[in-house]
């Protein structure tokens, strides 16, 4: 049910290429799986933790729902991504940039100050500003539009087509406008640019 083009289509398909192809399991009838063929199989594609454990996952949902359809009478491997006794650890994020508070103030800001003076510049300070003000995401605060800010309830709504189609985005986004992001969004008027739906236009 995904859609066509879609970032989750794309994954699938490389996956498919990198460890699924690499393996005998396409050479198998589906209700000739079993649990320990298919870890053996994917175990032995050298593949990243990574990649095994999105490719197992994408197999249980497969095997789900040929269960659902009555193409096989029970799914082998149903739960094998999930406890303590799973064959497949779902990787752990390593080397992630993150900031303390104080490094911030000592180590963003400063490089934010030698941007350019031009308007450009000015706007491109107050959008990491609001980035840290909202805590949005990156494609959220870079979509920003004016007709978003609800005057009514005092916040921002980001609504759900503006943040791609998933299942846990599928309601407004609602962020109370707190006293520093109402004076960041008046400096930003303050600013007279051209007129653009875009609060952080080009």
């Amino acid at each position: 049910n995904l859609k066509e083009g879609s970032g989750r289509i794309a994954n699938f398909k490389s996956l498919y290429k990198q460890t699924l192809a690499r393996t005998n399991l396409l050479k198998v009838k589906l209700n000739e799986i079993t649990r320990l063929n298919f870890v053996k199989e994917l175990k032995a594609t050298g593949q990243t933790d990574g990649n095994i454990f999105h490719t197992a996952t994408m197999m249980e949902t497969l095997l789900t729902n040929a269960l659902n359809q009555g193409l096989i009478i029970f799914n082998p491997i149903a739960g094998i991504t999930r406890g303590s006794e799973s064959p497949f650890k779902k990787p752990k994020a390593k080397n992630l940039k993150s900031i303390k508070a104080d490094e911030f103030l000592t180590n963003i800001i400063p490089a934010l100050m030698k941007v350019t003076e031009n308007s450009g510049g000015i706007l491109c300070r107050c959008f990491y500003l609001m980035l840290v003000l909202t805590a949005y995401r990156f494609s959220e605060c870079r979509l920003m539009r004016w007709g978003w800010i609800d005057k009514n309830i005092n916040a921002i709504v980001i609504p759900p087509d503006a943040r791609k189609a998933n299942k846990t985005r599928s309601e407004n986004h609602i962020k109370p406008i707190t006293p520093e992001i109402q004076n960041l969004l008046d400096f930003i008027k303050s600013l007279r640019l051209p007129p653009s739906d875009f609060v952080f236009q080009s």
